[in-house]
């Protein structure tokens, strides 16, 4: 599709809508490019549109910083709405969350990643003479590349704020993301008189965003529209957003930084440098809490496809083959939100490795005992692995009986199962590791069952002694070639 008046731009496929405009996939001179094109009812029936958008023109055109989305041009065609031409990015931030199939959604490094470009992005606009607050800072403005740098968009509500703050339009952006201040007071919306605010909230909505993508879903706060109840009263942020702070958990290593962004007073707010210098202490922290689990069983009864399928479920099992050596993952648990990570030391179903038993599963939490429900040898053999169990791992090492496979007939009665688990007191489950059925509650629940045995100051972080052991341990045959046994370290 081509626009009449405008040379060398060939429109290929919508790829967005917002409030305010359609973005289109394009070719402009030959490169691939994304065009945004005022809405025809929005261009006629809003009175201020075209002046916001030769604003995000004008500020385009001269705010160059990687993460900011380039303008290559801005056209206003006399015979069509205008244009408004910048960099084609892979995708918004709320798209790529909703598409991701691993958990959490968004891994805990990336993120931090995601946010201190946003944060840098966002810095470059407040550390100014005259401050720009971008007013709009949510998940659909944030685009991403396909190596996932993020970079601010849509500067249609961004204006220049001289000093400390100034009197502007209320609630500029989508709601869920505004500060409280941006609010008449105690009024609904329908009473748009100017407000008061500053850079803050930009901050704001910074916090609103980061809590959405450790989430992994869009902000519910409540009340919803309005921060105000119906009688007029203020509903404190951490209040109106506390189903969602609560699903975070209160061991998140960012938990701070996202009470701080969501303070109701915007002097309490940290500027956007610290925020930059809270994300940086958590890149790569190791602050979450860490939870050693031994994983236990018969060589070809799945303990592998378990993990991997856990943590990318569209894995396809028929790829995944039996670990030889000993094997260590590291897989991500979210109990309420709180992130968890259980480093999994998986022996393979190796049957020589008494010399460096003890080494593997010292200081293990929990114990995953695994049996094949169609085959009889792997839950005979379960006694053996119970011995390791009580020798190496612990007298309060919580141990869980999983039966995998039921997708297959059933050779091992489940009454069988649960009177051997009864008798040595741990819970059983049984799974399928091919269509995922409990998958999920199996790592989970012996997650919960973990942490509701400790008290908070309890929780055992692992120490730097032990992340020296997380390399993979190979066990050679003595007859074979000894060389290479030993690799680097994973983490």
């Amino acid at each position: 599709m081509k626009i009449e008046g405008v040379e060398g731009l060939e429109i290929k496929e919508r790829i967005g809508e917002g409030s305010f405009g359609v973005v289109y996939k394009a070719k402009w001179h030959g490169d691939f490019v994304a065009v945004k094109q005022l809405k025809a009812d929005v261009a006629w029936g809003y009175p201020n549109a075209l002046e916001d958008f030769q604003r995000e023109c004008e500020f385009l055109r001269v705010l160059k910083h990687p993460n900011i989305v380039e303008m290559y041009d801005a056209i206003f065609p006399e015979q069509s709405l205008p244009l408004l031409i910048t960099e084609l990015m892979w995708c918004d931030l709320r798209a790529y969350y909703k598409n991701s199939k691993t958990k959490p959604k968004v891994p805990l490094r990336e993120t931090i990643k995601i946010m201190l470009d946003v944060s840098e992005g966002l810095k470059f606009l407040h550390v100014r003479d005259d401050p720009i607050v971008h007013r709009d800072i949510n998940s659909h403005n944030i685009l991403l590349d396909s190596k996932l740098r993020a970079k601010i968009a849509d500067l249609g509500q961004a204006k220049e704020f001289p000093g400390l703050g100034a009197f502007a339009t209320p609630v500029p952006g989508a709601t869920v993301y505004m500060a409280p201040e941006t609010f008449p007071s105690g009024c609904t919306l329908q009473a748009y008189r100017s407000v008061d605010y500053g850079a803050e909230i930009d901050i704001f909505s910074f916090g609103v965003v980061l809590l959405e993508l450790i989430l992994g879903h869009l902000p519910t706060p409540k009340p919803f529209c309005v921060p105000y109840t119906k009688g007029g009263d203020l509903v404190p942020e951490h209040t109106r957003r506390q189903k969602e702070l609560g699903e975070m958990g209160t061991l998140h290593p960012l938990r701070d930084t996202v009470l701080q962004c969501l303070e109701n007073d915007p002097r309490r707010r940290p500027n956007i440098t610290q925020v930059i210098t809270d994300l940086r202490k958590n890149y790569g922290s190791e602050n979450c809490i860490k939870l050693k689990i031994a994983l236990l069983g018969s060589s070809g009864v799945g303990k592998s496809l378990l993990i991997k399928r856990y943590v990318d479920m569209d894995v396809p099992f028929e790829f995944v083959r039996s670990t030889i050596g000993v094997d260590q993952q590291f897989v991500p648990v979210e109990i309420g939100n709180q992130l968890v990570v259980l480093w999994i030391v998986d022996p393979a179903g190796q049957e020589r490795f008494d010399s460096i038993a003890p080494a593997l599963f010292r200081g293990s939490h929990g114990a995953f005992l695994v049996y094949d429900v169609s085959e009889p040898l792997s839950f005979n053999a379960l006694p053996k692995y119970m011995e390791f169990i009580e020798s190496y791992c612990g007298e309060n090492v919580k141990t869980m009986l999983i039966g995998n496979k039921i997708d297959l007939r059933r050779r091992v009665e489940f009454e069988s199962a649960q009177s051997y688990a009864d008798k040595n007191e741990m819970e059983h489950l049984e799974v399928s590791a091919k269509t995922l059925d409990n998958v999920d509650e199996m790592f989970e629940r012996l997650a919960r069952k973990i942490l509701d045995s400790l008290n908070e100051n309890d929780v055992h972080i692992l120490e730097e002694t032990l992340h020296r052991q997380q390399s993979r341990i190979h066990l050679a045959d003595h007859s074979g070639d000894h060389k290479n046994t030993a690799r680097g370290c994973k983490c």
